[in-house]
């Protein structure tokens, strides 16, 4: 089956937040409106996997308060660079091609905003873990 529709066009409709706009005046514009609409379209299956590595590391995960389950995904994503390039591929592959680029180029600035993004949103949204 052929599809008519570009990678573009689709990710249009799955992010309803994208504009025409793919140029970036810095990594804190990029951050408002490429990562944070990305972390908060993927936020659960972001909090399903850390949670599940988070128990693989600390058996007793499930059974924490919050704010120790945020520091065990918070450790894990600070000593654990697999688990960080995870979560930035989850977040990348839902960006247009000039996103991912821009993504490329600032890679490092732009995997560790993607990391604060994620653990303001572990203790933001507590109803998750």
């Amino acid at each position: 089956m052929r599809f008519s529709r570009h990678r573009g066009e689709w990710l249009a409709d799955l992010r309803h937040g994208i504009t025409g706009s793919t140029q970036f005046m810095s990594l804190d514009d990029f951050e408002q409106r490429a990562i944070e609409p990305v972390v908060w379209l993927q936020r659960s299956l972001i909090i399903d996997l850390l949670s599940h590595a988070a128990t693989q590391r600390e058996p007793t995960f499930r059974f924490l308060k919050l704010d120790e389950k945020v520091r065990v995904i918070r450790d894990l994503l600070k000593s654990d660079a697999s688990e960080r390039y995870l979560l930035a591929g989850i977040i990348v592959g839902f960006f247009t091609k000039m996103e991912a680029g821009y993504f490329v180029s600032h890679r490092n600035q732009a995997i560790t905003r993607v990391v604060r993004m994620v653990l303001r949103l572990l203790k933001e949204d507590r109803a998750m873990l």
